[in-house]
């Protein structure tokens, strides 16, 4: 129940702050590969994180926007399988950008 509580207070309290970060995704090292801008938004109301990508003009890259749904993170990601291609390393260089 206390659990509960403090989701609600929360909720009330950050009900529409986020943080945004600006986000590198450096892939030079590959074939063919570039610098891709995206924007990590942290929601501070349920702890949820969205990754947006920033769209260039005339990149040549179909227009998708979204590289990662508005969901939470798991907190122990260390044990998790790996699936991915690029390491988070490679992928977030945060900037603060504003609230």
């Amino acid at each position: 129940m206390k659990v509960l509580e403090s989701r609600s207070k929360k909720l009330m309290e950050f009900e529409s702050k986020a943080l945004r970060f600006l986000c590198i995704w450096d892939e030079r090292e590959f074939a063919y590969g570039c610098i891709r801008k995206f924007e990590l938004i942290y929601h501070l109301s349920d702890d949820t994180v969205e990754v947006l990508e920033i769209p260039e003009e005339n990149s040549g890259r179909d227009p998708f926007k979204l590289l990662l749904h508005k969901t939470r993170l798991p907190k122990d990601w260390k044990d998790l399988p790996s699936k991915a291609v690029f390491s988070p390393k490679q992928f977030l260089y945060l900037i603060y950008y504003g609230s």
